[in-house]
C-alpha cells in the first residue's frame, strides 16, 4: 500500500518513524513500507492533540505492528544487519537511555503553559541557524589557523569573509543544520544510536562554544573605531612627528602611518603617471583602505596638521592671537545614502566649524579634490603584466 500525503509532518514523529523502521529492519522493505506507510498523519494529528509523550517506545511500537501483521514479536536483541551481539546490547542501552531522556524531557513541557509552547516551538528552527552560524566561524578560524591565511586577528567578523564565499558557506550550513533538525539528513534522520550520540556530541560542542564565538564576534566598524579613537589619543598626546613604529616596523594607529606622521589622504596615478580621481582601495582580504579622515589645522610652518573634532571643534591661529582660523576637512565619496572612506583621492573642503556639513554640497564652496601634490609621475611598466587603462566612451550608433 502507497499513499502520498502533502500535510506537514511533526520532526518527533518523523523521527519516532524512523527508529521504528529501523526496528523493523530484519523484514522485506516492502513489507516494512505496507506496514509503516500512512502512519505519519495519524502520528502527527495524534502529537498535536496529546503531545509527544503519546507516541511512546518505537520499539513497543515495532512489536505491536509485528503482531498486527501476524509476526513473529522479536523476544531480545535488535534486528536487521549481522553483527556481534555486544555491539547491538550496546545499541540497544544506548537508545533506551536516550529514549528515557526524551520522555521525561518531553513530560516537563507538557507542564510548562500552553502559552509558552509556542516559543519553544520557534527557538528550535533559531537553533538550527546558531549552530551553522557557530560551525561556520570555528571551521573558517581552523582553516585560518592551519594554512596560516591570517584572516583572524583580534576579532572575528560577523560572516567571515573567507575570500567572498562567507554568505554562500552560511546558507549551505544553514540549509544542512535545518535538514538534520527536520530529521532528513544523517545524523538527524534514521536514528540509531551512534547517529543520536554523534548527533548529541555535536550539539554540545555547539553550545559550548557560543560563549567564545560571541565574545570574538565583534563588527568591523566598531573594532575601526576602537582602534580610531585610541589611535588619536595616543598620537596626539606624544605628537605625530614622535611616533615610533613597533618592533615590526608597522604602527598599530588607525588609519595609514607613512614617515611618522598620519596619511590623510591618498592620490593614485596611473602606470603612464597620470592622476586618477575615485579610485576604490582595499587590503589584501578585500576590506576597504581607509586613512585617518580628520580634520587638519594650519600648523606653525606652513602645513597641516591632525586636529581630532574630539579635542576641538575649531582651528586656532598658532600665532597665538587667540582667534579661529579655517580648518580643511575631508569629504568621503558616497554609494547612495552610503558613505565610502575608501574612495581616492578625499574631496575637502575649508570651513571654520571642523565638523562635517550635510549640506556642504549645496554651498557655494562645495568640498572639491585639492591640488595635487605631484602633477605627474614617471611612468612604470613590469614584464608581462598589462596596466589598466580607461575605456574610450562607445560611440553612438547611427
Amino acid at each position: 500500500m502507497s499513499t502520498t500525503d502533502t500535510s506537514p509532518v511533526a520532526p518527533e514523529v518523523r523521527h519516532f518513524l524512523a527508529r521504528v523502521r529501523h526496528e523493523l529492519a530484519d523484514l522485506d522493505p516492502e513489507e516494512v513500507s505496507d506496514m509503516t506507510d500512512g502512519l505519519e498523519a495519524d502520528l502527527t494529528e495524534l502529537v498535536a492533540e496529546r503531545g509527544a509523550r503519546a507516541l511512546g517506545s518505537p520499539v513497543e511500537y515495532a512489536d505491536e505492528l509485528r503482531a498486527a501483521a501476524g509476526l513473529e514479536v522479536r523476544v531480545s536483541g535488535r534486528p536487521g544487519r549481522p553483527g556481534a551481539p555486544v555491539g547491538r546490547a550496546v545499541g540497544e542501552a544506548v537508545d533506551g537511555l536516550f529514549d528515557s531522556v526524551r520522555r521525561r524531557a518531553e513530560g516537563l513541557l507538557d507542564r510548562l503553559p500552553s502559552d509558552a509552547r509556542p516559543l519553544l516551538a520557534w527557538l528550535r528552527p533559531l537553533w538550527w541557524v546558531a549552530r551553522a552560524w557557530i560551525a561556520l566561524q570555528v571551521a573558517v578560524w581552523s582553516a585560518s589557523a592551519m594554512f596560516g591565511i591570517g584572516y583572524y586577528e583580534e576579532y572575528w567578523d560577523i560572516v567571515p569573509h573567507a575570500r567572498g564565499w562567507g554568505w554562500v558557506l552560511l546558507a549551505l550550513l544553514v540549509a544542512g543544520s535545518v535538514l538534520v533538525g527536520l530529521g532528513r539528513l544523517w545524523p538527524g534522520g534514521r536514528r540509531g544510536a551512534l547517529a543520536r550520540t554523534v548527533l548529541l556530541l555535536l550539539n554540545v560542542l555547539a553550545v559550548g562554544l557560543v560563549p567564545t564565538t560571541l565574545a570574538m564576534v565583534r563588527n568591523q566598524s566598531e573594532v575601526r573605531d576602537d582602534a580610531y579613537s585610541a589611535g588619536f589619543d595616543s598620537g596626539y598626546r606624544s605628537g605625530t612627528a614622535a611616533a615610533e613604529p613597533s618592533e615590526t616596523g608597522i604602527d598599530h594607529q588607525a588609519g595609514i602611518y607613512s614617515s611618522g606622521r598620519w596619511v590623510t589622504n591618498i592620490y593614485p596615478y596611473d602606470a603612464s603617471g597620470k592622476p586618477l580621481v575615485g579610485v576604490q582601495l582595499f587590503d589584501q582580504l578585500g576590506k576597504p583602505i581607509s586613512v585617518v579622515s580628520a580634520p587638519e589645522c594650519p600648523d606653525d610652518v606652513g602645513g597641516w596638521t591632525v586636529n581630532p573634532v574630539e579635542q576641538d571643534t575649531n582651528c586656532w591661529d598658532v600665532k597665538g592671537t587667540g582667534e579661529t582660523v579655517q580648518g580643511r576637512v575631508p569629504y568621503p565619496w558616497t554609494n547612495g545614502a552610503t558613505q565610502l572612506e575608501n574612495v581616492f583621492p578625499l574631496p575637502t573642503r575649508l570651513q571654520d566649524d571642523l565638523h562635517r556639513a550635510a549640506d556642504a554640497f549645496t554651498q557655494p564652496d562645495p568640498p572639491a579634490i585639492g591640488e595635487l601634490p605631484l602633477e605627474s609621475v614617471p611612468p612604470v611598466s613590469l614584464p608581462g603584466v598589462t596596466p589598466s587603462v580607461q575605456a574610450p566612451p562607445a560611440k553612438a550608433a547611427k
